[in-house]
């Protein structure tokens, strides 16, 4: 569902009994409710999308720009997309082919006198450093060429994104209104209640959220897997 800024913030100004009257947040209106939304919208954002791997914010991309590279551990340094969040993974893109080709292989309690194997149909993470530079700019390290990486990007106003996401939000920036504009105890009461029903809807909105990733795992025995 797609549900506006301005929307957000009165649901979550009616949650914690206050007149729900935010007309603009950016730039906010001369209301006291408004001032307060924009003070904590975009920080409660990032910290619920920091929660959980959203599978609606999740972008894998290959076409990043290789920039100079100053790292003696890292082979490569590259600038990382402007709507970047946070790293998930990152792939060898050369190596993709073979994988959906052959799969990859992972032998499981290699101390038992007779180990298995697993074929996962994930490819192999490979190892990577997001670091600032002397510039303050992220800058990904790796030891790959051609890294395909899978990050976690920054949600796009408007953007259509799944109902519980929205209610747990909603309960997240009221918890934050409710101390801003409930004052003495009446407020922390008020916001421990609702980050309460926050930490409740942001479970089912992550458990939710993952059965949009399926990993097919299949077992081989050890001498079977020898033939290869």
């Amino acid at each position: 569902m797609a549900i506006s800024e301005v929307s957000v913030c009165n649901l979550a100004l009616a949650r914690i009994g206050r007149q729900p009257a935010v007309t603009s947040l950016r730039p906010p209106d001369n209301s006291q409710e408004a001032l307060a939304c924009g003070n904590f919208y975009d920080i409660e954002m990032a910290n619920i999308c920091n929660e959980h791997d959203w599978s609606f914010l999740t972008v894998q991309t290959s076409t990043l720009s290789a920039v100079t590279n100053p790292s003696l551990l890292w082979s490569y340094a590259f600038a990382l997309p402007s709507n970047f969040m946070q790293m998930i993974g990152l792939y060898d893109a050369n190596a993709l082919n073979d994988a959906a080709l052959y799969g990859y292989f992972i032998m499981m309690d290699s101390a038992a006198l007779d180990p298995f194997w697993l074929q996962a149909n994930t490819p192999q993470q490979l190892e990577f450093a997001v670091e600032a530079d002397n510039s303050g700019h992220l800058v990904l390290y790796c030891n790959v060429a051609i890294p395909l990486i899978k990050y976690q990007a920054f949600p796009l106003i408007g953007q259509a994104v799944p109902p519980l996401f929205v209610d747990a939000f909603i309960w997240k920036l009221a918890a934050s209104l409710a101390g801003a504009l409930i004052r003495d105890d009446v407020g922390v009461a008020m916001a421990s209640r609702c980050m309460q029903a926050y930490e409740m809807t942001l479970s089912k909105a992550t458990t939710a959220d993952c059965n949009n990733t399926s990993t097919i795992i299949q077992f081989m025995p050890f001498g079977i897997r020898a033939r290869y």
